[in-house]
């Protein structure tokens, strides 16, 4: 009885062989890399956003809009409606509940402190 057979290409089985092992390696390798990135990555927090209104509101009544955006709240609106069509982010392309809302992409963009 023949121990191997004659029809089988070795250098070709070997080298099959090689490739197997490889790609074994690899997703070993991914294996580790995924175990490890789940365990130093931190669990995601559900943010809510700011109530822009509310927010207006208090900063209206305490005559601090200007000096926290560096324009009126009038000015403030209008530049928000021109750049609209713009910022305007879909909600699906939202990693959160609901898209930044314009307002608030306007106001860090003339914040002070942003």
């Amino acid at each position: 009885m023949a121990i191997l057979d004659s029809s089988v290409d070795v250098g070709s089985a070997l080298s099959s062989t090689r490739v197997a092992v490889e790609s074994l390696e690899t997703l070993e390798e991914l294996t580790f890399l995924q175990h490890c990135s789940d365990s130093t990555r931190k669990f995601r927090l559900n943010h809510s956003r700011l109530n822009w209104e509310e927010h207006t509101q208090n900063l209206l009544h305490e005559e601090s809009f200007v000096n926290e955006y560096t324009m009126s709240y009038d000015a403030h609106k209008e530049l928000c409606a021109i750049l609209r069509n713009d910022l305007q982010q879909k909600e699906c392309n939202s990693r959160s509940f609901e898209p930044i809302a314009v307002e608030h992409i306007v106001a860090v963009g003339r914040s002070k402190n942003g």
